[in-house]
């Protein structure tokens, strides 16, 4: 009985840490055994925001075949290389242009991906359609002693001010799975993910002296600089569109314990 509910236990911690997948739908045919049997093309990233050019889409589709296959090694994906080997570059532009305006996998898109890979069920697309960069600084103030006895007796003489500027890129995108034999959608979902990267500086001042009004505003100011220069660049796109499809990959059917 304990072994029992420690599993449970265990099981709903897993479950848990899943990343969280909104507005979720999954047709009943999208099960482990037909995922694991089927096989995926991935047909490629679209951006609602930003207009991506050849270069961008076989990059962004690239690491969604990476994350996918490392998430779940069992699973077969044919790369986006492959589609365009197969329809032509023009062609396929063509479509993942009509998709980043709809959001929908057009009918002669999907026959042309059952044509060429008639062994693979499923068609995965993904669409951007949030990218957003933002700034902030934060200021933690910790009292500080001249002395061990000063410390002791609760006299402080100085103000430690530490002092933290951070940029941080959120992407909210959209994961479209179609099933190719049963002209279904067989999964839809929308997540969210953001990284941040922070300037982190420290300076003591006297407490004696106005240190907030004559010190703090201008060590901050000086931090900040002349068009916001002192807040670091925004995390790479590359790097957050690896994290959200690890989170796509992670909510993909499992077999069953």
């Amino acid at each position: 009985m304990k072994e029992l509910s420690i599993l449970l236990l265990t099981m709903l911690m897993l479950l848990s840490c899943k990343t969280q997948v909104i507005g979720l739908q999954q047709d009943h045919s999208f099960i482990y055994a037909n995922a694991l049997q089927g096989g995926f093309v991935v047909g490629g990233v679209a951006s609602l925001v930003d207009r991506l050019n050849d270069q961008q889409r076989m990059l962004y589709s690239e690491i969604m075949s990476r994350e996918f296959a490392d998430e779940r090694p069992g699973f077969s994906f044919i790369r986006s290389g492959a589609l365009v080997s197969a329809v032509s570059m023009q062609q396929y532009g063509a479509w993942l242009d009509a998709f980043r305006l709809t959001g929908e996998v057009s009918e002669p898109f999907a026959d042309a991906v059952k044509i060429s890979f008639p062994k693979a069920r499923y068609l995965m697309l993904c669409r951007i359609e949030e990218n957003r960069i933002t700034q902030e600084h934060s200021e933690r103030e910790t009292y500080v002693a001249d002395s061990e006895e000063d410390q002791k007796k609760g006299e402080y003489e100085y103000v430690q001010v530490d002092i933290s500027l951070t940029t941080t890129r959120q992407l909210g995108a959209r994961l479209t799975i179609v099933d190719l034999q049963q002209h279904v959608i067989a999964w839809s979902g929308y997540v969210v993910k953001s990284e941040a990267n922070s300037n982190d500086s420290s300076r003591t001042f006297d407490k004696q002296n106005r240190w907030r009004d004559e010190f703090v505003d201008d060590f901050l100011n000086a931090m900040i600089g002349i068009d916001n220069q002192g807040y670091p660049e925004a995390p790479a796109i590359e790097s957050v569109l690896a994290a959200l499809f690890e989170g796509f990959a992670e909510n993909m059917p499992e077999k069953k314990r």
